[in-house]
């Protein structure tokens, strides 16, 4: 018995929906974080990862 056909009947009508957050910090790693293939970095912090290059601002 081919189960492929059935299988891929049942794929076409698949709807997986995200889980919703049950904490802020879910929230913040489900909207910000990319995925593990890419680095899985928080994404907007991706243009501070040469701040070091830089002089420092005077802070006092």
């Amino acid at each position: 018995e081919d189960e492929a056909p059935r299988l891929a009947a049942r794929r076409e009508t698949m709807r997986v929906e995200p889980a919703a957050p049950q904490s802020p910090w879910q929230e913040l790693y489900q909207k910000h974080v990319g995925q593990l293939g890419e680095g899985g970095v928080l994404e907007f912090a991706v243009k501070y990862q040469d701040i070091g290059k830089e002089i420092p601002r005077h802070s006092h």
